[in-house]
This record gives C-alpha cells, structure tokens and sequence, in this order.
C-alpha cells in the first residue's frame, strides 16, 4: 500500500505542475486522469475505467494489487474533479486463505 500512494503522488506532482488557473472541461480532467494512472508505477496496467460527468470521476474496474484502488483519490482530485466515486473491486488477496 505504501509504494502505491508514492507512485499516486509522484503522478500527484506531475499533475500538479499543470495550469490550474482556468476551469476544466470533463474531457480534460479525465484526459489528466488517465495520463496520472499512467504514470504512477503501481497503477499502470490496473486496466480501471474513468468517467468524468460535472467534474464528478467515476472509477470502475477491477484491482490487480492489493491497496491500488485507494490511489486514485488523489490522482483525481489533483486533475480537478470535484468528487470521486470509487466503484473499484478489490481481486481477492491471494494470500488469504477462506
């Protein structure tokens, strides 16, 4: 979990540096979005699906690595969405046993 909120928040200060004076179109938050998941190492090739709707990001899809569902707040909320809705299924952790 914790090299998961680092990779988020190296993906956090890249976003960061962009302009955030002028107002965001759904297309470029999410656009923003996708490009942070990108870049944070653990998120990469989590396959999650993001839909920005009145700046509100709707995350759904299925975690491949334990804690990387929680790495998306923060990616989100620095691109500008204004609430995040975290539809995101967490794999079952294959060293538990049932």
């Amino acid at each position: 979990m914790r090299i998961i909120l680092m990779s988020a928040c190296l993906a956090l200060q890249a976003v960061q540096a962009q302009d955030k004076t002028k107002p965001k179109t759904d297309q470029e938050i999410q656009a923003c979005i996708i490009a942070g998941l990108n870049r944070a190492p653990q998120l990469q090739g989590e396959g999650f699906t993001v839909i920005v709707t009145n700046a509100v990001a709707t995350f759904i899809g299925t975690s491949k690595k334990p804690g990387s569902k929680g790495g998306v707040y923060a990616i989100a909320s620095a691109c500008g969405a204004t609430r995040v809705i975290n539809n995101i299924v967490a794999a079952p952790d294959p060293k538990k046993k049932k």
